[in-house]
């Protein structure tokens, strides 16, 4: 355990380190190295911050420590490496207001118990990003703020006792979600419900997809799951991707609406090499009804073979004659057999006919 003292005074009354009576704020830095003093290590640092002259903080390197000793003054008890590196057990006793057990990157695995003594301010003591294995109990007074941690052991409900606020809580280990911080570049809120979607057992893609759309759309996430079982993955994530405003990503998964008997290349069941394919079609507002002009269309043509070979691609201009987007296509040079014609828009909608081209 080692005392590093913010400030010392000499016993000439100015500042110094050497022969120092300290005054708190005081450092104290925890590791499992050499012997360990008779009342272990973190408990060694808890009696000595255990002073009322000021909030002191304990700084706890990596390793597994065990607790008895109450807490009795305000202090931060934090660690160097984390949830993932760093275990408490026994019992932790709060006999105080101000103490700070944890902060992001800063937590513990905690796999003993959590108590608020009788008759103190729980409201003013915090716990957060810790992995919880055993139960935390207000026996005091106010609301104990347990947001942000890993309950691993049954669940919050099933692991608090009295007034504790556990919500937010990290759906997965600490630790877990912090990686997702550092290696997707998310937001904690991101990481929370990517790491939710992930615990429940979504694969990957979609847990992306949904994030997105629940901080975009500020809807649930069971109604962006609900838009992927009803467009399918790739639809809402080609939408996703290509715009910033909500209300323009529900335009594009909505996309046109193509009326029955509207045009298309089925209107020709065959077409002679050297004859025209005529293509056209009519596209219109979902909601409104209202024709379409100003769409981007494009046009793909492919024969069958063995690999599947494209004849033609192109963008279907809109005929304002004819009041649709139409165009020949020129069949010169076409060898004779099954064609399949694709017909793409903007807002991801699409056409598949297929026609046969035949020797003259």
């Amino acid at each position: 355990v080692i005392f590093s003292p913010w400030l010392g005074i000499d016993p000439d009354g100015q500042p110094g380190t050497v022969g120092v009576q300290l005054i708190s704020p005081m450092l104290y830095v925890v590791d499992d190295v050499g012997l360990p003093p008779a009342d272990g290590y973190l408990d060694t640092a808890i009696a000595a911050s255990n002073d009322p002259t000021g909030r002191d903080v304990i700084e706890v390197r990596p390793g597994s420590y065990d607790v008895d000793e109450e807490i009795t003054d305000g202090v931060a008890i934090l660690s160097t490496g984390g949830a993932c590196e760093t275990t408490l057990t026994g019992q932790i006793d709060i006999g105080t207001a101000g103490v700070l057990l944890g902060e992001m990157r800063s937590g513990f695995r905690i796999d003993g118990n959590v108590r608020v003594l009788p008759g103190k301010d729980a409201s003013l003591s915090e716990l957060h990003w810790n992995d919880l294995y055993g139960t935390v109990e207000n026996a005091g007074n106010g609301t104990l703020d347990a947001t942000y941690n890993f309950w691993g052991g049954g669940g919050a409900s099933a692991q608090t006792i009295g007034a504790v606020d556990t919500y937010p809580f990290l759906p997965l280990s600490s630790c877990t979600i912090i990686s997702y911080v550092d290696d997707f570049g998310m937001t904690v809120a991101e990481a929370l419900i990517f790491g939710g979607l992930i615990a429940d057992g979504y694969p990957e893609g979609w847990a992306k997809t949904v994030t997105e759309i629940v901080l975009m759309c500020g809807i649930s996430e069971e109604q962006a799951l609900a838009l992927i079982f009803e467009y399918n993955h790739g639809r809402v994530k080609s939408a996703l991707q290509r715009t910033n405003s909500c209300a323009e990503f529900y335009e594009l998964l909505e996309g046109y609406a193509m009326p029955a008997g509207a045009g298309g290349a089925a209107e020709q069941q065959s077409v002679v090499v050297g004859d025209p394919l005529n293509v056209a079609l009519l596209i219109v507002d979902p909601l409104t009804g209202d024709a379409v002009t100003d769409a981007l269309v494009t046009l793909t043509v492919t024969r069958d073979a063995d690999p599947v070979e494209i004849v033609y691609f192109g963008v279907l201009p809109y005929d304002t004659d004819l009041g649709m987007y139409a165009s020949g296509i020129d069949t010169t040079g076409w060898e004779p057999g099954t064609y399949h014609i694709y017909i793409g828009t903007d807002r991801m909608t699409w056409s598949e006919d297929v026609v046969e081209i035949t020797a003259p």
